[in-house]
């Protein structure tokens, strides 16, 4: 595992167990622990560059449990998620939402939430972001909340 994590995400430490995982095609079930999976599809975003910059998902199926899970990858970072999009393992390095299972609680799912900048009411409308000649501004806030005890914490931009 790497003490590198993605940009805006070191706050996630205080609500999930979860820690970033370097990026390798090396795979074992996570489930069960078996090197017995078997690839069967590969997603990726098209975006032009070196290194690539590309988002791949990567469905594998434990030939041992029967299990699938979705191995992701951005640049550096790797995490995995179930088929219902619980990060298993690692830390997400993408904008597309996971979700994590509470440190707190060790029930809950952990979910993304976007709000206004007050950092209290959800955010209805779109996600807006500008730019002048300071730099980027996000017009919203995001936070990672567990939806049983209520746990939260605010997430930096990413």
């Amino acid at each position: 595992m790497t003490e590198n994590w993605p940009r805006g995400t070191q706050k996630l430490a205080t609500i999930t167990n979860n820690r970033p995982m370097e990026h390798s095609l090396d795979q074992i079930c996570p489930f069960c622990n078996s090197k017995e999976i078997k690839e069967i599809d590969h997603y990726m975003t098209l975006v032009g560059g070196d290194p690539d910059p590309n988002h791949h998902w990567r469905t594998f199926k434990c030939r041992e449990c029967d299990k699938k899970f979705i191995y992701q990858h951005k640049r550096e970072y790797g995490w995995i998620t179930d088929e219902n999009n619980l990060c298993v393992e690692g830390i997400h390095a993408c904008f597309e939402s996971v979700e994590y299972k509470c440190s707190k609680c060790d029930t809950g799912k952990v979910k993304q939430e976007h709000r206004e900048t007050n950092g209290i009411s959800i955010l209805t409308g779109s996600l807006l972001t500008t730019f002048n000649e300071y730099g980027k501004i996000n017009h919203y806030r995001t936070f990672w909340k567990c939806d049983t005890c209520g746990n939260e914490v605010e997430q930096y931009e990413m």
